[in-house]
């Protein structure tokens, strides 16, 4: 576990970046729920299951980070490597409002995620920001990510026998 002073650490010697528990689940859910930018006006479930995040737990591919101050999950990020195409596609990188900006919260999850991507074999890293999301694109930006090509939002839910 990183202990804020490896790679990946914080600017704010009192949050580090740890591996996510099973016991930070309902905390990164409600954290993930209250984000507006999450919300894609669609009929699907607008944030990850507890069945979901527990997956990513387990799966080799699954990259799962929080920061925590005083103990309460106030960042994290999701991500996942596809081996077939050694590409890394970044799910959600969040900071709780009231943290945005202060302690390089961000740029920690960000750069352990990156390590072990890299570690598991990816090459290539790739994301969605909506492009009213100005913030998220002048972070992205600053860390040496381009910005594509604008792309719409669709899904499809699966039915399952």
């Amino acid at each position: 576990m990183n202990t804020g002073t490896q790679p990946g650490s914080t600017r704010n010697p009192n949050i580090a970046v740890d591996e996510m528990l099973s016991a930070d689940l309902a905390e990164v859910i409600a954290l993930g729920e209250s984000i507006p930018e999450f919300r894609t006006e669609t009929e699907a479930a607008q944030f990850y299951s507890r069945e979901t995040l527990e997956r990513w737990l387990t799966e080799p591919t699954g990259v799962a980070l929080v920061s925590r101050d005083g103990g309460v999950v106030v960042a994290f990020v999701l991500a996942q490597y596809m081996p077939a195409s050694r590409d890394g596609y970044l799910n959600v990188i969040t900071v709780a409002e009231s943290l945005r900006g202060k302690g390089g919260l961000a740029e920690g999850l960000l750069e352990r995620a990156f390590q072990i991507l890299e570690r598991k074999g990816c090459d290539h890293v790739f994301g969605s920001v909506q492009d009213s999301n100005e913030r998220a694109l002048r972070f992205f930006e600053k860390r040496g990510l381009q910005r594509g090509d604008t792309f719409r939002y669709v899904e499809a839910m699966l039915q399952r026998e």
